[in-house]
């Protein structure tokens, strides 16, 4: 979901170049890989093949990965960004989703 909302942000190129300059002291370029692949087979670092070779590693690998990048976001942009970001957003716009996965 974040990706959806990055890429609608980046869109408007001079408030996200506003954006990056004042959180991060950079523009940070967009380099989309498909469906997260890199050119190397890994998502994001994450073997691929790990989703149906040991889903429990791959779950667990993909729980790492998002706990780094919500310290990351906390740590650029605050933990009240990582609660709106992570929680208050896809309760608002997935609720029926949010609630069967919370179960």
């Amino acid at each position: 979901m974040m990706d959806d909302f990055w890429h609608e942000f980046i869109l408007v190129t001079k408030d996200y170049h506003y954006f990056c300059e004042k959180y991060f002291g950079r523009y940070i370029h967009h380099i989309p890989q498909l469906d997260g692949i890199a050119m190397d087979g890994s998502g994001f670092g994450i073997p691929t093949s790990l989703a149906t070779t040991d889903k429990k590693k791959y779950i667990a690998a993909k729980l790492a990965l998002l706990r780094n990048v919500m310290l990351e976001v906390s740590a650029a942009l605050g933990p009240d960004t990582v609660k709106v970001w992570y929680e208050d957003l896809p309760k608002k716009y997935f609720y029926p989703f949010y609630e069967a996965a919370s179960r």
